[in-house]
C-alpha cells in the first residue's frame, strides 16, 4: 500500500493519496486527484503539498469512475500554488492562459492581501482539533493578517449539517453506483469496510436522497448569506483536524476523545463538498512529529483564481511549501 513519504508508517490521506505522495517526493510536477469528501485536500494537507478542489462542476469528470456523482470533483495536486493553477487551467481547456499565471497571482497590494476579507470560523472548524493543528492555524491567521487581509470572526452554524448532508448523499449515491458490485461477483473484491458502507447506503429509506438534496440547497443558501453578510472574499480553516495517522491506527486522538480515522480526516472537508465551493489547501506548518499541516482557503463559487491568489501570497510569505519529503520517509 502507498504510505506517507514523511513517515512510511503513516497514511498519505484519502483516495488520492498516491497522487499526493508522488508529488511530495518530486516524482512528478503534479497529479490529478478526485474529491468527493476531501480526497484532494486531505492528501495535500498530510503530505505537505498543494491541493485544489474546484467548484463542483467546474471541471469535467470524463473518464473518472464515479463514487457520488452529485459530489465528485476533479482537481490538481502540486508542490506550489502556481503549479496547481497551471494544471487547473490545462484541465479546464484554458491552456492559452497558462503564460499569464504569474500575472494572475499578483499581490492585491504592497503587503500582498490589502482589502481582502477573510472569515475565521470560531466554531466547528475551530473545535476539537489537535493542538499542533490549532497552533499552526492561529499562526497562519496571523500571517494572513500581517499581509494586510481583514480577518473577520465568523460562525457558520450550519457547518455540521453540511457535513451530514454530504455524508448522506455520498452514502446513498455510492450504494447505487456500486449496486452490482455489492450484489454480484465483484462483492468479494471489496474490502469489508467498503462493502459495509455500500450496503448500509442501500438500506436507507427511498426518500433519503431527495431530503438530503433539499437540505443541501439550504446549507448552500446559508453559507451564501454568511459570505454576503460579512462581505467575505474567502474563509480560512484548517484543512484537516489532525495530521496523518499511523497506518495501523483505527482511531485518531483529539482533546475530546478518540474518533475513527475516516470521520476524523473528513470532518473539516465534507462541508465544502456539500456547498460545492472551491477550496485550496496549502502547507502551513508541522506537528511535533514533523508531519505536515494544511491550511484551507475557501472561496465563493467559481472563484478558483481568487483563492489561488490568496494562497499564493501566504505561500510566498511563509515558504512552508519549499520543505519537501524524502522518498525513504526519513
Amino acid at each position: 500500500p502507498c504510505r506517507n513519504p514523511w513517515d512510511l508508517e503513516r497514511i498519505p490521506g484519502g483516495s488520492s493519496g498516491g497522487s499526493a505522495a508522488a508529488v511530495a517526493i518530486g516524482t512528478c510536477l503534479g497529479a490529478l486527484g478526485s474529491d468527493t469528501g476531501g480526497s484532494i485536500r486531505i492528501p495535500a494537507s498530510v503530505t505537505g503539498t498543494v491541493g485544489l478542489k474546484p467548484t463542483y462542476g467546474r471541471l469535467p469528470v470524463t473518464g473518472v469512475y464515479p463514487l457520488s456523482p452529485a459530489l465528485d470533483t476533479v482537481g490538481p495536486i502540486a508542490r506550489s500554488v502556481a503549479d496547481a493553477l497551471v494544471l487547473y487551467l490545462a484541465i479546464a481547456n484554458r491552456a492559452a492562459e497558462i503564460a499569464t499565471v504569474d500575472a494572475m497571482l499578483e499581490p492585491f497590494g504592497p503587503k500582498g492581501l490589502e482589502g481582502v476579507r477573510i472569515g475565521v470560523p470560531t466554531t466547528f472548524f475551530a473545535e476539537n482539533i489537535q493542538p499542533d493543528v490549532k497552533t499552526s492555524f492561529i499562526g497562519a491567521v496571523n500571517t494572513l493578517r500581517s499581509l494586510g487581509a481583514d480577518m473577520i470572526d465568523v460562525d457558520w452554524s450550519d457547518a455540521a449539517m453540511a457535513r451530514a448532508v454530504a455524508a448522506v448523499i455520498n452514502r446513498v449515491e455510492s450504494a447505487e453506483v456500486h449496486r452490482d458490485h455489492i450484489r454480484g461477483d465483484g462483492a468479494d473484491k471489496l474490502d469489508s469496510g467498503t462493502r459495509m458502507r455500500f450496503e448500509a447506503g442501500a438500506l436507507l429509506p427511498h426518500d433519503t436522497l431527495p431530503r438530503a438534496r433539499a437540505a443541501r440547497v439550504a446549507v448552500r443558501d446559508s453559507i451564501g448569506r454568511l459570505y454576503a453578510d460579512h462581505r467575505l472574499d474567502a474563509i480560512a480553516a484548517p484543512s484537516t483536524a489532525s495530521t496523518a495517522p499511523r497506518a495501523d491506527n483505527l482511531f485518531v486522538e483529539f482533546p475530546d476523545g478518540p474518533e475513527g480515522v475516516g470521520p476524523a480526516l473528513t470532518r473539516l472537508t465534507m462541508p465544502w463538498n456539500a456547498t460545492g465551493q472551491p477550496v485550496i489547501s496549502v502547507p502551513c506548518g508541522f506537528d511535533v512529529d514533523e508531519m505536515p499541516i494544511g491550511l484551507s482557503i475557501v472561496g465563493r463559487p467559481d472563484d478558483e483564481l481568487g483563492i489561488s491568489r490568496v494562497a499564493h501570497q501566504y505561500e510566498q510569505a511563509t515558504n512552508w511549501f519549499q520543505t519537501h519529503a524524502k522518498a525513504d520517509g526519513a
